[in-house]
């Protein structure tokens, strides 16, 4: 066995990125890394016992080129005998309807096209080419669009049912495996085009950066990645815990966190709950921009009651005293919360309301239904 495989094997084990006997969907696009994915995968099933179906979707964005992509990976699947689940859809359509960018629609059709998938076929994952270099490349742009240590990390190994056996792996050791096993693959057009982005960086930047700065630049950003990522770890954990601490209430509408427990942590611990409660209501954290979390942090610390924060269409942040309110707008139910032993003063009066737990038979008669 090469050494590549050996190395793949033990990035799987080490991250328990596959099982034996998982059943794995691998996303190939005919390109070099996901046809070397490929093939490491049908190896390493005969070791792990793997039922392996491929994927592939159609972005229908390279007219004839993409549909002879479809076809060139759908005659893989039947030389290499495996089953197939291919579809193509229309992302210029759907980037014209949402106003997206063509990297994000086609990055959000086809986390829908492998949510389909996984649901459809029942697999336990999907694993993804994803190498080293893209790691760099990622981590570059998310540092040159200002992330934080979340976008620093660059792609997790693993991402739910997502994963990405190949991100230890360079580009150079990819070529030189595909040449060793006489593997055949498909070169796509427009990984060569400068109005993308990440091909500037790939094309233009890292080169400049290797000759004029750091010939190692590749092994300095993955080492930043990597201390990153464990950073991020830690942060998770560290809110998770606080989010305990501070939760008074959850419901599927609704979040209700203690506001003088929120603020005995640090602001990035601060900022790490915020980004909990978003991860329980299944909302990306990228819609905190960084001048939304300072406007929501600046509201809690100020205790500006009634004031609220709008997340996205459904979603929104209210000020209540010394709570803040995740609330989901337009709830079907209308509910009344009352939080028992809880002293709330009342807007534009002395008065506080405070409710309490009594037994039944010593409910005032005007207070009951009984007829």
């Amino acid at each position: 066995m090469t050494d590549l495989f050996e190395k793949f094997s033990s990035f799987i084990e080490q991250h328990q990125l596959i099982k034996k006997n998982d059943h794995v969907l691998v996303a190939v696009s005919g390109g070099i890394d996901s046809v070397v994915l490929l093939h490491l995968l049908i190896q390493l099933s005969e070791l792990l016992h793997l039922t392996i179906e491929i994927i592939h979707l159609n972005h229908g964005l390279r007219g004839a080129q993409a549909d002879h992509d479809q076809q060139f990976v759908e005659q893989l699947a039947q030389e290499y005998e495996i089953p197939i689940i291919s579809q193509k859809v229309d992302v210029p359509g759907f980037i014209s309807k949402q106003n997206f960018s063509e990297e994000l629609g086609a990055r959000i059709l086809r986390y829908r096209f492998f949510d389909w998938a996984l649901n459809k076929t029942g697999a336990n994952c999907i694993a993804v080419g994803h190498q080293a270099d893209d790691q760099v490349e990622t981590v570059i742009d998310h540092f040159l669009r200002g992330s934080g240590v979340k976008g620093l990390s660059g792609m997790p190994v693993r991402r739910e049912k997502i994963v990405r056996p190949l991100l230890f792996a360079t580009r150079q050791e990819i070529e030189t495996y595909a040449m060793i096993n006489s593997l055949h693959y498909l070169t796509d057009s427009t990984n060569a085009m400068l109005k993308y982005r990440r091909n500037r960086i790939r094309h233009e930047l890292i080169p400049y950066l290797k000759q004029h700065f750091n010939p190692a630049i590749e092994d300095v950003v993955l080492r930043s990645a990597s201390i990153m990522d464990e950073i991020e770890i830690y942060l998770n954990n560290q809110a998770h815990a606080a989010f305990e601490k501070c939760l008074v209430n959850i419901k599927k509408n609704k979040i209700i966190l203690d506001i003088n427990a929120f603020l005995n942590y640090f602001i990035l611990i601060q900022k790490y709950l915020l980004f909990q409660s978003l991860d329980q209501i299944q909302i990306d954290r990228s819609i905190l921009t960084t001048q939304k979390l300072d406007r929501i942090l600046k509201l809690i610390q100020e205790r500006k009651s009634g004031k609220k924060v709008l997340l996205d269409s459904e979603w929104e942040i209210w000020i209540n005293h010394n709570y803040l309110v995740f609330l989901k707008k337009q709830s079907p139910n209308f509910e009344i919360e009352v939080i028992v032993d809880k002293i709330i003063p009342l807007e534009n009066s002395d008065l506080k309301f405070v409710a309490k737990l009594i037994p039944g038979d010593q409910v005032p008669k005007q207070f009951t239904n009984n007829k």
